[in-house]
C-alpha cells in the first residue's frame, strides 16, 4: 500500500468517522489500496476480504475476489465473504454488510469497528454522535436529487413504490425549504446592485462611423481527378480500418495464438473481399428460385437475406436442404468472413436472427446449428485469433440477448460459442469473462457455464478454479434451478478431478435436504461420478487409503439418505440409472439400490430390467418444464455388473432369512445372469465361472423350491438352464443338484403340485435328456432313485414317460 501522509491521514480521519486507533490499524495491515473514502472504498468487499486474509490466509484466497465496482462483482465478493463468516462463526450478518455495499452513510465505519474488535480483541470508545442536521450549514445540506439517490431508495425494487417514495422525499424537502424561508427570510432576499452599466454618450442622428472593409476571398476548391467509384472504394477502406480498430483489444491474444496457426496475421490495409451476401447468393440462390419460395418473400429485398429472416415461415424440408448445402460448402464463406469485420457481423446477424425465429425442436433449427458450428470450427482452424476477436466484438453481442431470453436454446448456443472460441489456458478464461460481462446476469451466466463445461477439452488449474468457484456460488443461491446447475457443474468437474469437491463435504451434505428435486438428482449424478472414479483407482491397483475411504463413506451416506423406497419415483428412476453402473467395488450400496428397485411397481421394474425393449423405457420418466439436462433412462442390465448385483441379492436374501424368493428377486436374478452371458444368449465369462458356481450353491435351494411356484417356475428354469447347458459348469452343477432337485420333484408331483409347474418341469427334464451325456445320465439316475423310493408317484405322473425314454437311451 502507498504511504499515507499526515495531511491525507488527517483528512481521512475527519471524513471517515473512524477513530484514530482503527485507521492506524488499517495502515499496519499493508492493504493493496490506501483508504481515502471509507464509504466507497469498502463497498465492494475487496478490502474487507484482504483484512481477513491477514488473519485467515488459508480461508481467504484473494484471487477469488474482484476489486471492481460493478454490481455483480460486489455481489460475488460479499457472497464469498458471507460463507466465510458462517464457517468461522464471525458475528457479521447480511443486514450488517448490505448497507456497506449500498454505500449507506456510516455503515462502513460501523462494520470496520466490528471487524476490528473481533480480530484484535480490543474495544474502543464509541465515536461521538454526529451533529444534529439542523446545525449543518445551509450550503452543506443535501439537495432533493441527492436525497432521491439515497441507498434506501435504491433498495426499493417496485417502481410504483419507488415513485411514491420519491414524491414524499421531494415534498418533505420543499417543506423544509419553506420553513427555512419563514425562519430566516433575510437569507433568501435578492440583493440588487445600485449601479447601472455605463452607456456611451448620445450620438447625433446622421453621424456615421467609419467601418472596416472586410475582404472575402474566393473559396479554392481542389479539382477531383477520380471518379465516384474510386471515392466509394476509399470510403470503404476507411470504414474497414475503423472496423479493425474495434477489435484492437484482441491484438495481444492474436500475437500469441499465431504461433500455432498457419502464419502471422497480415499487417497493413485490409483487402477488399466479396460480400458475404453475394457468396451466399452464389451458393443457394438457384435452389431458392427454383423452389418458388420467392413468392413467399418480399421481392424488393435480396432473396438470401429474406431466406434467413423468414426461415421459420418456409417449408422445413427446403430449409434443411439449403442449410446442409451451406454446411458442405462452408469453405467458400471463409475469405469474406475473415477478410472484413463488417462481413463477419453481417453473417452472424443473419445466423442469430434465424436462431431467434426458429423453434429449438425443429429439424431446421438443428440444421442451422450444424451450419453455425461448422462455420465456427472452420474459421478457428483457419485463423483462431482473428475469429476470436471478431466474435467477441460482433458475434457475442448478437447471441447474448438470445441466451437471456430463450432458456431452451442455451445448450445449442453454447455449442456455437465453443466452436468460435477454441482457446486454451488464460485465453479460455478470458472468453468466459467476456461472456459474463455480455450477459450481466449471474444466474443465466451460471446456467451457461454448466453447459459449456461439457465442451471443455483441455484443463489447467486456473480453469478448474474458475468452474469450482462459480459452482460453489451457485449452490448457495436462492434459485433452485441455479442450485441444480451448480451441482451439475460439480458433477461434470468431478469427472476430471473430484478431490477439490470433497473438501466441501459439509456443503454436499446440506444439499441432501434441499427442497428442489433436481438438486437431489444432480447430487446423485455427482455421487455416481465420484464412485466411478474411486473404482477406477482401485482397479488400477491403487490402495484404499484413508482419504479415499473417507470420500467413499461420505458418498455412501449421501446416497443412503437420498435414495430410499420412500423417495419420489422420478428420483428413484434417476438414481438407479446413475448409480447402477458404478456398484463394482461398492458393495454397501448394492442392497440399498435393490430395495429401491423392489419397491417400484411391477410393470415399471419389468421395463427397467428388459434389455430388448429400450423404447418403452423412455416413457417412464415424464418430467415437465425446463431441466438442467435431459434425463434419458437405460435398461439397468446394460449398466450393472451382473455378478456384483447377484451377490448383493444373495446377501439380501440370506440376511433376511427368507424361506423362498419373491417374484421381484427372481426377475433381478434372471437379469443378472442374462447380462453376464450377454444379450445374445452367450455363456458366463470364463473369469467369473468360479464366482458364479459359488453363487449357484448359495441359491440352489431357493431355485429348486421355485420350481413349485407358478409365479417363479419359468424364471427358475431359465437360470438353471444357464448352468446346466454350459459344458464348463455341468459337472459341478450336477454334483450339487441331485438331492435338491429330487426333493422338489417329490413336492411337485405329489398331490399338491400345480399343473402348470408340472408341465414346465417335464419340458425342462426332457430338454436335459436330449442334450446327451452327461445330462441324460443325470436325469436317468435321478428318476431311478426317485422310483425306488416313490414308485407309485413316478408311475402315476409324467415322470414315468421320461424314465422310460431314459431307460431306452441307456440301453
Amino acid at each position: 500500500a502507498e504511504y499515507m501522509g499526515v495531511e491525507t491521514f488527517v483528512r481521512v480521519l475527519l471524513m471517515s468517522g473512524l477513530p484514530r486507533e482503527i485507521l492506524k490499524w488499517l495502515q499496519s495491515l499493508d492493504l493493496s489500496y490506501s483508504v481515502k473514502n471509507v464509504r466507497r472504498d469498502f463497498a465492494n468487499g475487496f478490502l474487507i476480504a484482504e483484512m481477513f486474509s491477514r488473519y485467515y490466509p488459508q480461508d481467504i484466497q484473494m484471487h477469488s475476489f474482484d476489486n471492481g465496482t460493478a454490481k455483480i462483482k460486489k455481489e460475488e465478493n460479499w457472497i464469498l465473504l458471507e460463507k466465510f463468516f458462517r464457517k468461522r462463526n464471525i458475528p457479521i450478518q447480511k443486514q450488517d454488510y448490505l448497507p456497506v455495499a449500498d454505500c449507506t452513510e456510516g455503515a462502513a465505519a460501523l462494520l470496520i469497528q466490528t471487524i476490528y474488535t473481533f480480530l484484535t480483541n480490543r474495544t474502543i470508545q464509541s465515536p461521538p454522535k454526529p451533529l444534529d442536521a439542523s446545525a449543518t450549514p445551509p450550503f452543506a445540506r443535501p439537495t432533493a436529487t441527492q436525497l432521491i439517490k439515497d441507498a434506501d431508495m435504491i433498495r426499493i425494487t417496485d417502481s410504483h413504490q419507488q415513485s411514491l417514495k420519491a414524491q414524499e422525499i421531494v415534498e418533505q424537502h420543499n417543506n423544509t425549504l419553506r420553513g427555512d424561508r419563514q425562519a430566516d427570510s433575510s437569507r433568501f432576499t435578492t440583493l440588487r446592485t445600485q449601479s447601472r452599466p455605463s452607456r456611451g454618450a448620445p450620438r447625433p442622428v446622421g453621424q456615421e462611423t467609419q467601418e472596416a472593409v472586410v475582404e472575402i476571398k474566393e473559396v479554392q476548391v481542389k479539382s477531383i481527378d477520380r471518379n465516384v467509384q474510386q471515392l466509394r472504394q476509399t470510403r470503404d477502406g476507411l470504414i474497414s480500418a475503423m472496423g479493425r480498430s474495434s477489435v484492437a483489444s484482441a491484438n495481444s491474444m492474436r500475437q500469441q495464438s499465431h504461433q500455432h496457426l498457419q502464419g502471422p496475421s497480415t499487417q497493413g490495409p485490409m483487402l477488399q473481399v466479396k460480400a458475404v451476401v453475394d457468396v451466399l447468393n452464389a451458393m443457394i440462390r438457384v435452389k431458392l428460385v427454383a423452389s418458388e419460395v420467392n413468392k413467399m418473400l418480399d421481392p424488393r429485398k435480396d432473396i438470401v437475406l429474406e431466406f434467413f429472416m423468414n426461415m421459420h415461415r418456409l417449408p422445413e424440408t427446403l430449409v434443411v436442404e439449403l442449410l446442409q448445402d451451406l454446411q458442405n460448402k462452408v469453405d467458400l464463406l471463409i475469405p469474406s468472413t475473415l477478410g472484413n469485420p463488417r462481413e463477419f457481423w453481417q453473417l452472424l446477424h443473419l445466423i442469430s436472427s434465424a436462431l431467434a425465429s426458429l423453434s429449438e425442436n425443429t429439424a431446421a433449427y438443428h440444421a442451422l446449428l450444424g451450419f453455425s458450428c461448422a462455420l465456427g470450427e472452420k474459421l478457428t482452424s483457419t485463423d483462431l485469433a482473428t475469429t476470436h476477436g471478431y466474435f467477441i466484438d460482433f458475434g457475442l453481442p448478437k447471441l447474448a440477448p438470445l441466451m437471456l431470453s430463450s432458456p431452451a436454446k442455451r445448450d445449442s448456443i453454447c455449442q456455437i460459442l465453443c466452436s468460435f472460441s477454441d482457446l486454451e489456458g488464460q485465453q479460455r478464461i478470458g472468453v468466459i469473462k467476456q461472456i459474463q460481462e455480455s450477459l450481466n446476469d449471474l444466474p443465466v451466466f451460471i446456467q451457461i457455464l454448466s453447459r459449456m463445461i461439457h465442451y471443455e477439452r483441455s484443463w489447467n488449474e486456473d480453469l478448474f478454479d474458475l468452474y469450482l468457484y462459480y459452482a460453489l456460488i451457485a449452490v448457495g443461491m436462492t434459485s433452485p434451478t441455479v442450485r441444480a446447475h451448480g451441482v451439475s457443474m460439480l458433477a461434470s468437474f468431478a469427472q476430471h478431478h473430484y478431490g477439490p469437491i470433497m473438501v466441501h463435504s459439509e456443503r454436499l451434505q446440506d444439499l441432501v435436504d434441499d427442497t428442489w428435486w433436481e438438486v437431489k438428482a444432480q447430487l446423485l449424478r455427482l455421487s455416481s461420478v465420484v464412485l466411478q472414479k474411486i473404482s477406477e483407482r482401485l482397479d488400477a491397483g491403487e490402495p484404499m487409503d484413508d482419504q479415499t475411504s473417507t470420500h467413499a463413506q461420505l458418498i455412501y451416506h449421501i446416497v443412503q439418505r437420498l435414495l430410499t423406497p420412500a423417495s419420489p419415483q422420478h428420483l428413484q428412476l434417476i438414481g438407479l440409472d446413475q448409480l447402477t453402473g458404478c456398484l463394482s467395488g461398492h458393495a454397501p450400496l448394492v442392497g440399498q439400490l435393490l430395495n429401491v428397485l423392489f419397491s417400484l411397481p411391477a410393470d415399471v421394474r419389468a421395463t427397467l430390467l428388459n434389455m430388448q425393449d429400450q423404447d418403452s423405457i423412455h416413457a417412464l420418466l415424464n418430467i415437465m418444464g425446463s431441466t438442467v439436462q435431459y434425463y434419458d433412462l437405460r435398461p439397468l442390465p446394460l449398466l450393472w455388473h451382473g455378478l456384483t448385483v447377484a451377490r448383493g441379492l444373495s446377501t439380501l436374501v440370506r440376511v433376511a432369512k427368507l424361506d423362498h424368493l419373491e417374484p421381484e428377486h427372481m426377475e433381478v436374478l434372471v437379469a443378472c445372469v442374462d447380462s453376464a452371458c450377454g444379450a445374445e444368449g452367450g455363456s458366463l465369462p470364463s473369469t467369473e465361472l468360479t464366482a458364479w458356481l459359488w453363487l449357484f450353491n448359495e441359491l440352489k435351494e431357493y431355485l429348486y423350491v421355485a420350481l413349485c411356484d407358478v409365479d417363479l417356475c419359468e424364471n427358475a428354469i431359465h437360470v438353471l438352464n444357464r448352468f446346466f447347458l454350459d459344458p464348463r459348469t455341468q459337472a459341478k452343477v450336477i454334483e450339487a443338484s441331485t438331492s435338491a432337485l429330487a426333493g422338489s420333484l417329490r413336492l411337485l408331483y405329489g398331490q399338491e403340485g400345480q399343473e402348470d409347474c408340472k408341465r414346465s418341469v417335464y419340458t425342462f427334464l426332457q430338454n436335459l435328456l436330449d442334450m446327451g451325456h452327461p445330462l441324460s445320465n443325470f436325469v436317468y439316475l435321478l428318476l431311478r432313485n426317485l422310483e425306488e423310493k416313490h414308485a407309485e408317484m413316478v408311475a402315476g405322473s409324467m415322470l414315468n414317460s421320461i424314465l422310460k425314454r431314459a431307460n431306452s437311451l441307456q440301453s
